[in-house]
């Protein structure tokens, strides 16, 4: 009988830790890591960096191979022609930052697994399992304040009294883009904003320069064009209202801003829009030198996600500081920790997983309790130490007491392991909450087990007392 139940426990234990390490660890919907992917048509990408009231902002440029000589950018920014600034750039940040919560549910997964190598043959069913889960009237022609070319990419900046006299500037530059089509820029058409203007004057040019960029145009990878812009702004700012005119059309916008910032987004419906908070050790690489003026590593910054219909931007975007989440604030420390809480929680969970065979074999905790320890030396020293204890070295209550260790254990060491994802989880969402409820289930199984065993093995010694008294 003892032999099905301790094959029983086994089991159920073992199918504890058959549990993929991807779905404890993972709380995150990121992944933990920013994607690098082709900027596709449809989507747009840019990085911000805002410090001191002044963002620099590169933004990626989308070319096709069927566009022709024509294809126009027009995208509004706040400030004067005087302190905007644009640029044509070859490069755009790398970023390969992590979710500091993902990390850490990672590092406290890893820690239980280390810890639970103690007993030695559940490490054989962790390594398989981790290798197996795997507007205005008509006045003067637009004003044209700086203008660069370089690589076959033109880009100026303007401004404009009105839609029409715009179009007729853009039509001269053989642009040939329609009144309507410009009037969504209609209320940047003052001293408040300038009009960031870029086109591709050569196809011939850009391809010279770039002759990989058709094969081969992930972000953040290799030589690309891109547009830098610099120019003043109280808040850090991302242009999108005047592409609600593209009414239904789907768009997907990936924004990399530097620190964790907080998405103000009029008219965009929650659920269309997600932020990551990152961290990476060091500079994002590939990135122009300008951009990266003000930046220091370690390097937090934010990813967000936008796939929404065009119609729901019916005002521009804006970000402020966010506030460092609590679930990252804990993971932070906990990384701060490290691999040195090992020995703790070797010792912690061994101490009490000993305590509880003590009772759950002797009806007692001291001295037994203390015994856990030398599983600090692995779980060969702590079976040897038992069997040096009074009595046969091999005696029926020692490997009951020594089943009881390892089977407590693993099972302390699994709940420990969900209340680190827990910890770790992102507020409010549904991997945080079934870490939680996980965490709950074991730990209140434990404490019923442990309350079932401690009124047995009274009940135990009781009938022995009994038999004891009735044989004299």
């Amino acid at each position: 009988m003892r032999t099905l139940s301790g094959r029983v426990l086994f089991f159920i234990f073992s199918s504890f830790l058959l549990i993929p390490h991807s779905a404890l660890a993972d709380g995150m919907l990121y992944s933990g890591r920013a994607l690098l992917r082709p900027l596709r048509p449809g989507e747009q990408a840019a990085a911000i960096v805002h410090r001191e009231n002044i963002e620099k902002m590169v933004i990626a440029l989308n070319f096709q191979s069927e566009e022709q000589d024509r294809a126009v950018w027009i995208f509004p920014v706040p400030g004067t022609p005087e302190a905007v600034k644009v640029d044509v750039v070859d490069s755009f940040p790398q970023f390969n930052g992590r979710d500091p919560r993902h990390d850490a549910s990672l590092m406290g997964t890893s820690l239980m697994l280390l810890t639970r190598a103690t007993l030695g043959w559940p490490l054989a069913v962790d390594v398989v399992m981790a290798v197996a889960t795997p507007n205005l009237l008509r006045g003067r022609p637009p004003r044209v304040h700086n203008e660069v070319e370089k690589w076959g990419i033109h880009a100026e900046t303007i401004t404009s009294e009105s839609v029409e006299d715009l179009a007729e500037y853009l039509q001269e530059k053989e642009a040939g883009i329609s009144v309507e089509q410009l009037r969504p820029f209609a209320p940047y058409f003052s001293d408040q904003y300038v009009l960031v203007v870029a086109w591709l004057a050569s196809e011939h040019d850009l391809a010279a320069s770039f002759p990989d960029y058709q094969q081969y145009r992930s972000l953040g990878i290799g030589r690309q064009p891109a547009l830098y812009v610099e120019f003043p702004t109280e808040t850090a700012f991302y242009p999108m209202r005047p592409t609600s005119s593209y009414g239904e059309g789907s768009l997907r916008i990936r924004l990399f801003v530097a620190d964790y910032v907080q998405l103000h987004a009029p008219g965009l419906l929650a659920g269309s829009f997600h932020t990551a908070f990152l961290d990476q050790p060091r500079l994002p690489a590939n990135a122009p030198e300008v951009w990266l003026a003000d930046l220091e590593a370690p390097f937090r910054y934010s990813a967000i996600t936008i796939d929404a219909p065009a119609r729901t931007f019916t005002g521009d975007l804006r970000f402020s500081l966010a506030k460092e989440p609590g679930s990252i604030a804990r993971a932070h420390g906990f990384l701060s920790m490290g691999v040195a809480l090992l020995p703790v929680l070797i010792a912690v969970l061994s101490y009490l997983a000993a305590g509880t065979a003590g009772i759950a074999v002797r009806c007692q905790w001291r001295g037994y309790a203390e015994l856990g320890l030398w599983n600090l030396l692995t779980y060969l020293a702590l079976r040897r130490a038992v069997r040096r204890l009074p009595g046969e070295p091999a005696g029926e209550w020692k490997k009951r007491f020594l089943r009881w260790f390892r089977y407590t254990f693993i099972a302390l060491t699994l709940a420990v392991q969900f209340a680190f994802v827990a910890s770790f989880g992102d507020e409010g969402t549904g991997d945080a909450a079934v870490a939680w409820f996980f965490s709950v289930f074991i730990y209140g199984g434990l404490f019923l087990l442990f309350i079932i065993f401690w009124l047995l093995s009274r009940l135990a010694a009781k009938e022995t007392a009994q038999s004891s008294r009735a044989g004299e």
